[in-house]
């Protein structure tokens, strides 16, 4: 492919316009554009290629390690943006814009090996631990939502107060809009509810943030990593806000109360991904039981 230099910007322009392209993953978003600036590169196919093949090797910041699977492919998504950006705001010739979109096509989206990562999965005691030594009531309340409806982070700072309905010893909550499409109901405890109406209001949101919309997902995800880090200082692993998912779903697998249909409908997911992700996780049901992992709805 012949690799044309772009020369709608010079370099410096360049990396100004790609800093000033908003997105939520600022660190991701700098770590591209630095690498560009440190090795005199320019927004090419070159450029690019380099970018994501760099992101393969062993990394500095990480002692040698790799980047996990979750953590290059949110740095290609980055990547992705602002050269999706660039191609459709900045004026350049066709052939330049398929070859910056072909330097992302050539580096596939890494895959999960289905493994799930067992420092990630939280007992249950684990979690009552991050509850009662969790400082802020605000966070602790969305911890346990997060927790106990296996929510995925994106779909619970989504949550209105519309999308729940009250019954008499329970709220049934209706996700429409999820992340695989696929609407469910799932029951949450009254009590639970009622402390978050307390402590957040009742306004549009379940967890609105200071200008009226949900909460901001890369606030809260660093809120949440902080707490696990100062309950688990120990643990190595990549901490999220999806181990409370991951958890909760494990320990509903580890029960044997719930066949894989019944678990993908609470989940969203299909079957052959709760059965691939939580029925083949390394641990055996016997050991998830006996560490404390067996928990019902």
């Amino acid at each position: 492919m012949n690799q044309t230099q772009l020369t709608f910007l010079h370099k410096p322009d360049t990396y100004r316009f790609l800093r000033s392209i908003p997105t939520p993953y600022k660190a991701e978003q700098e770590q591209f554009i630095s690498y560009l600036e440190d090795n005199d590169l320019g927004l090419t196919y070159e450029g690019v290629s380099l970018y994501l093949e760099d992101l393969k090797r062993p990394q500095d910041r990480l002692n040698g390690r790799r980047y996990k699977t979750a953590s290059f492919n949110k740095r290609r998504a980055v990547a992705f943006k602002l050269v999706g950006e660039a191609t459709a705001l900045v004026p350049m010739t066709d052939l330049q814009r398929r070859e910056l979109h072909q330097a992302l096509k050539d580096l596939k989206r890494q895959k999960s090996s289905g493994d799930l990562d067992e420092e990630k999965v939280l007992s249950k005691q684990e979690i009552q631990l991050v509850l009662t030594q969790c400082k802020d009531p605000k966070l602790a309340a969305l911890i346990e939502f997060l927790y106990k409806t296996g929510a995925r982070i994106s779909e619970a700072l989504g949550a209105t107060w519309k999308d729940v309905q009250e019954r008499k010893n329970y709220y049934v909550w209706n996700l429409e809009f999820t992340k695989n499409r696929k609407p469910r109901k799932i029951a949450i405890p009254k009590a639970l509810m009622q402390r978050i109406r307390n402590l957040y209001g009742d306004g549009l949101y379940l967890f609105p943030g200071y200008n009226g919309t949900g909460l901001d997902r890369c606030y809260v995800t660093k809120k949440i990593v902080a707490t696990f880090r100062e309950c688990f200082p120990d643990r190595k692993s990549n901490f999220s806000a999806h181990c409370l998912r991951h958890s909760r779903l494990t320990h509903m697998a580890a029960t044997g109360r719930y066949d894989v249909a019944a678990l993908a409908r609470f989940a969203g997911n299909s079957p052959q991904v709760c059965a691939k992700y939580y029925l083949h996780n390394g641990l055996n049901f016997e050991e998830q039981l006996t560490s404390g992992m067996g928990v019902g709805l």
